[in-house]
């Protein structure tokens, strides 16, 4: 099984990840060395990717699925600067149903020498009826798990595939408790959960009370970024 994980870590996964705008912007503003969050870290390599370009003093990697937090853990055994956390970010705490495809991947594709063109271990998302993956609330974690003072967040990356403007509804409320304005990227993936109206709305609101620039999110990419208009 780890075989086929460190195939898609080595092979695959990395044409999946777009930090540029997220590298320029801190080189642009003179900061070399960061902290940030991952929610929905898969095998890591967004920090991978990241840290080539800066400085990475503390990332805290949060990912719901068993066999990628086992390789994670692995992977980054030796390496301080990373800490990971094998629960789900959520609407509220609780206990859901994840939809874990990693075992239906790899039970298709066990020959790393015969991997289909499709190969994703990054498509699970947790839903809303109970299960038994621990979920809670991002800013219970931020409360009660994270280890980066508030005001050393740079950066929060966000790639649930299903919940990321929940989370991002969750988390305007904390930022404007903590005045931190972080760099955060997510990807628009509300289509099945709110309109485009109610998606603006949130992040409109987020922008306001974060002083982010302001967005069309109907026009934008499927990866979103949310540009402090100053770094906190």
């Amino acid at each position: 099984m780890n075989e086929i994980i460190k195939f898609w870590d080595e092979e695959r996964v990395r044409s999946h990840i777009k930090p540029a705008r997220v590298i320029k912007f801190f080189k642009d503003n003179g900061l070399r060395n960061i902290n940030f969050i991952d929610i929905g870290a898969n095998v890591g390599k967004y920090y991978d990717v990241l840290s080539e370009e800066i400085g990475v003093n503390k990332c805290e990697m949060i990912e719901p699925c068993d066999e990628l937090v086992e390789y994670l853990k692995e992977k980054y055994k030796n390496n301080n600067s990373v800490k990971i956390c094998d629960k789900a970010i959520t609407e509220q705490n609780g206990f859901f149903h994840f939809s874990n495809i990693t075992q239906l991947v790899l039970k298709n594709n066990n020959d790393k020498n015969n991997i289909k063109k499709g190969f994703n271990l990054g498509t699970s998302s947790i839903g809303n009826r109970p299960g038994d993956k621990e979920g809670i609330t991002f800013t219970n974690f931020l409360n009660n798990i994270n280890t980066i003072p508030f005001k050393n967040i740079h950066f929060i990356k966000i790639d649930t595939e299903n919940l990321d403007i929940k989370i991002l509804s969750n988390l305007t409320e904390f930022i404007e408790q903590k005045k931190i304005s972080p760099f955060i990227s997510f990807e628009k993936n509300y289509g099945k959960l709110f309109s485009h109206k109610q998606a603006q709305e949130i992040i409109d609101k987020l922008c306001r009370v974060g002083k982010y620039e302001k967005i069309d999110i109907e026009s934008s990419n499927s990866d979103v970024d949310l540009i402090p208009i100053q770094l906190s």
